[in-house]
């Protein structure tokens, strides 16, 4: 089996994965800010989650035919990238020192070297002894977790329509400004794209049998998109936990969500890991 390369969609694929990740740390650091000061819990959580995204996204777009890093770094310094760019625009803007933005630096390469030994890895050859049934049988157990996942995700989509959306969109009261109307429809997106990422996955696992249909490239972004959307999920639990004390079945229930996509996500990345196994040990 040929090794995978670094291709120009892969180094495209990785700057937006790393625009994304800029938003995730960010994010995660807004939602346990201290008002007016950088505390040590906020950078703590945001260097935490990006550390572990950055991880997860380039186990995706790394080579995985290799287990040095030279044909990795393509990936990993365009990953990287736009938390450099943004770093150096607030030094720019805000004339900040560069020094303090050196956690969150750090925490994505870090992050990002994890995921790409991970991805080198990956390749690691099956048992040679291994016969063609075995292989046959670990696409099925793929094809298995992905049909899984969207059943988990046609779930979620159902649970956050009924059971979360509703009493958002009665109004209630809350405090520090929280409009419950234009979080509901924000999750009722979040919603759509979970249907969309169940299509995706259903699409694969249905489609007729080819070498390529567990790549990394038909499954990188809906296991993106699962794991983005369980950050999300978690993040607007706690927002409405914290802002709408009289929400709190709605804000469980998305915590519900959160590790049901969490649990997609990981699922995704077992049928790619175990179909591209069995890809190798049949030739």
């Amino acid at each position: 089996m040929k090794k995978d390369s670094t291709s120009t969609a892969k180094v495209g694929f990785s700057v937006v994965l790393g625009v994304t990740a800029v938003f995730v740390m960010f994010l995660a650091g807004a939602v346990t800010e201290v008002p007016g000061k950088n505390s040590i819990r906020e950078i703590v959580t945001s260097c935490l989650v990006g550390a572990l995204y950055f991880g997860f996204c380039q186990f995706w777009v790394a080579p995985r035919g290799s287990r040095g890093f030279g044909a990795k770094w393509p990936t990993l310094v365009a990953m990287i990238l736009p938390l450099l760019c943004v770093l150096v625009l607030i030094f720019l803007v805000e004339t900040r020192s560069l020094v303090s933005g050196l956690p969150w630096l750090v925490s994505g390469c870090l992050g990002s070297l994890v995921g790409a030994m991970i991805a080198g890895r990956v390749s690691t050859q099956p048992r040679l002894e291994s016969p063609p049934t075995s292989a046959l049988d670990r696409q099925r157990n793929g094809r298995r977790f992905l049909l899984v996942g969207v059943a988990i995700l046609v779930g979620v989509s159902l649970l956050v329509v009924v059971g979360v959306t509703p009493p958002l969109m009665a109004d209630p009261p809350c405090i520090h400004g929280f409009r419950a109307h234009g979080v509901a429809v924000t999750l009722g997106v979040f919603a759509a794209l979970n249907l969309l990422v169940a299509v995706m996955l259903a699409f694969v696992a249905l489609r007729p049998r080819t070498r390529d249909r567990y790549s990394t490239g038909t499954l990188g972004a809906p296991a993106v998109l699962a794991l983005l959307l369980a950050f999300f999920y978690a993040m607007v639990s706690v927002i409405i936990r914290s802002d709408c004390p009289t929400l709190g079945t709605a804000s469980v229930l998305l915590v519900v969500c959160a590790v049901s996509d969490l649990v997609t996500a990981v699922l995704i990345t077992a049928a790619s890991v175990v179909a591209y196994r069995a890809l190798k040990a049949s030739g």
